[in-house]
Formats: C-alpha cells, sequence, structure tokens
C-alpha cells in the first residue's frame, strides 16, 4: 500500500531531474537548498487518508531528494515546515 501512495505523488514533488552531461558543471550545483513543506495534509485528505500518512510520504519523499541533493554536491538543506 505504502508503494502504491508513493507512485501517486505528483510529478512535480520528485527531485532533481538529471541533468545531462553538458549541465553537470559544478557552477551549476547551488551550495543550499531549502523546502518549504506544505501541502501533505491536502494531499492525505484528497486520498480519503489520514494526515499521518501524507506527512510520512512528505518525508519519505524529502530523505531521498536530501540523498540527491548530497550525491550532487549541495553543502547545506533547510526545511521549513
Amino acid at each position: 500500500q505504502q508503494q502504491q501512495q508513493q507512485q501517486q505523488l505528483p510529478s512535480h514533488q520528485l527531485c532533481m531531474k538529471p541533468q545531462s552531461s553538458s549541465q553537470s558543471s559544478e557552477a551549476s550545483v547551488p551550495r543550499h537548498v531549502a523546502f518549504i513543506c506544505d501541502g501533505n495534509s491536502r494531499w492525505a485528505q484528497a486520498r480519503y487518508l489520514p494526515s499521518s500518512v501524507g506527512h510520512a510520504a512528505g518525508a519519505d519523499r524529502l530523505l531521498n531528494c536530501l540523498e540527491s541533493l548530497k550525491t550532487a554536491g549541495v553543502q547545506c538543506c533547510t526545511m521549513y515546515g
């Protein structure tokens, strides 16, 4: 069920589109990225799920993004929420 819920996340919530080799210069990687976490409860409510499920799905997505950002060389991340 959790895997099915993750597949339902909108594509705009996916993190870090792959860069082509011509775009992968170090200068294009920001030092700091900030997240404003909003919409997890609305996402869950739209699926008739408790808010806690939306928050868990958002947290999982955020962790995936943080791993991608670390791999890309981002030095600092801030989460507001």
